[in-house]
């Protein structure tokens, strides 16, 4: 089974999750509203619980049928042009994305053309050299993240082709003119 069918029939890699981790970065509960855009959004859970808190959210993704919430939502390949207007998001959410990527940068050059002034990013990868990654990778056990492997993830179906490190997030942003405000691992 590849990745796309997985997606379509599991909820995996914890949605709910990563509104856990984005928290970290920003207060959606501060009273401040935001208009987001959810890049890459999957099945639209994140999406579905920031609206409950009142933002505003636009869901890109090119898998419309992974969706179990009706967002708003556009479909389009979130590695062409995003066909939304510019300067006018708050907040440009794209987790568990780039790592599937062949250009991952796209997603800075297009996040700066839809942002307002004071517009923030959030880009969230996987931690691939964590120290469980680093251990099954010592005993011969490749570079399928651990926490893949639950889905029957292998070497032949992994869908991750890009895998990050902090220093090198860190030099892209700032050679791409992005000024890093928050990191958290």
């Amino acid at each position: 089974m590849d990745q796309t069918q997985l997606h379509k029939e599991l909820i995996t890699y914890g949605q709910l999750d990563t509104f856990e981790k984005i928290k970290r970065l920003i207060n959606f509960e501060s009273g401040s509203k935001f208009k987001v855009l959810d890049v890459g959004c999957g099945q639209g859970i994140l999406d579905e619980h920031l609206r409950k808190l009142g933002h505003e959210v636009v869901g890109l993704d090119i898998h419309q049928e992974l969706l179990l919430l009706p967002p708003r939502y556009i479909k389009c390949d979130i590695n062409k042009a995003w066909p939304v207007e510019d300067k006018c998001f708050d907040l440009v959410i794209c987790t568990d994305v780039p790592e599937h990527m062949y250009d991952p940068g796209h997603v800075l050059k297009e996040s700066e053309r839809v942002l307002k002034m004071n517009g923030r990013l959030i880009f969230g990868v996987p931690n691939h050299f964590d120290l469980r990654q680093r251990l099954r990778m010592l005993v011969g056990k490749g570079i399928v993240h651990w926490d893949c492997v639950q889905y029957k993830e292998e070497a032949w179906t992994f869908a991750h082709i890009r895998f990050f490190t902090l220093a090198d997030l860190h030099r892209k942003f700032t050679e791409s003119g992005w000024k890093i405000l928050k990191t958290t691992i």
